[in-house]
């Protein structure tokens, strides 16, 4: 008897009609009624605490013409406090993301520079491949006949680069257009393996984490703490003074 008087009352409370319910017959009232919705779900995420009376005093205030209740000076003290308030929560939920990211970042770097490492160990043990003092690897499949490139340099590049899964991230190959660049202006382990190439060369490069884009990865292909291997072609130095 108890339980299905529980029911009775739940069901009743469930199906109750608003406590605010008011006549919608008319166009003007559903109109009414449409504005009060949309305005209600704009503010209630960032404001849960309205007091939906004095909401309602203010509302009829400014329809019926009387004055307000608060001045404006008090007004503008109200809305700007609650501003700051909302700022402050959203420096907060960013500092908070910012955190967790950097958290899940760290995670998927460590996991990808061990597999890096289990990678570049196998591999350095393959005929024709030199590892070298700074971790990086590199692999001369054609050794050219040409001058090699300094640091001060800037070098024409045929390139491919992949990750350790085999996904392709940049090709200047299928772009059909040689990169130019500064020998000083890549990443370490461009800067290091192309000094050892001569023009002409052809060589693939291992590069580990650290002399890549390190624990922030770079763009959606290249994650935390990826080792990268590019196909690399140097096809021209231009000195300096030549490209003056």
């Amino acid at each position: 008897m108890k339980k299905t008087l529980l029911v009775a009352a739940l069901t009743t409370v469930l199906i109750a009609p608003s406590v605010f319910a008011v006549s919608l017959e008319n166009e003007d009232q559903q109109l009414s009624y449409s504005f009060g919705l949309m305005i209600a779900k704009q503010m209630k995420p960032s404001f849960e605490k309205l007091d939906l009376e004095v909401f309602s005093a203010a509302l009829k205030d400014v329809y019926t013409g009387n004055d307000q209740q608060l001045s404006q000076e008090k007004v503008e003290a109200a809305l700007q406090k609650f501003q700051q308030k909302q700022i402050e929560l959203q420096k907060l939920a960013t500092a908070k993301a910012a955190v967790t990211a950097k958290s899940e970042a760290d995670v998927k770097a460590k996991v990808s520079i061990e597999q890096g490492a289990k990678f570049l160990a196998e591999n350095a043990k393959r005929e024709g491949v030199t590892r070298l003092e700074s971790g990086l690897q590199i692999e001369i499949t054609h050794p050219g006949t040409g001058n090699k490139p300094t640091l001060s340099d800037t070098v024409v590049v045929h390139y491919a680069g992949k990750t350790l899964e085999g996904v392709e991230f940049d090709s200047s190959i299928k772009r059909e257009k040689p990169a130019t660049f500064p020998l000083d202006a890549v990443i370490p382990g461009w800067t290091e393996g192309l000094q050892l190439l001569k023009e002409g060369a052809k060589a693939k490069l291992y590069i580990p984490s650290k002399l890549a884009y390190g624990n922030q990865g770079a763009g959606p292909q290249i994650g935390p703490g990826e080792t990268l291997i590019f196909e690399v072609e140097l096809i021209e130095i231009v000195k300096k003074d030549a490209k003056k």
